[in-house]
């Protein structure tokens, strides 16, 4: 009998991270540019917009970024800016590392 593999749910976060570069383009940029704009990102990353809204979703859903005003406030566009949640990034990274730290012998 073979044994189950564990669920890693954190891994999961990373690997969807990690699966495209944009995504850790825009992540990294946010991080040294606190609140920038949609606009920002896209001219100083060479993405489109279509492109952006698809990764910055897919960020935000995982609870690595999040808005300026918040998302619920159904503003969109140039007004809206972005920053990293860096205790969620933090949180996944520790929780990653604990699970791939192997047992003491």
């Amino acid at each position: 009998m073979y044994a189950q593999p564990r669920a890693v749910p954190a891994a999961a976060a990373v690997t969807m991270l990690e699966a495209n570069p944009t995504r850790v383009a825009i992540l990294a940029y946010l991080a040294r540019h606190p609140d920038a704009t949609r606009v920002d990102i896209c001219n100083k990353l060479g993405i489109g917009q279509q492109t952006f809204r698809i990764h910055i979703n897919q960020l935000i859903n995982l609870g690595y970024v999040h808005t300026n005003p918040p998302a619920h406030t159904g503003l969109k566009g140039r007004r809206v800016s972005y920053q990293v949640n860096t205790r969620a990034v933090a949180r996944e990274l520790a929780r990653l590392t604990r699970e791939l730290t192997p047992p003491p012998q």
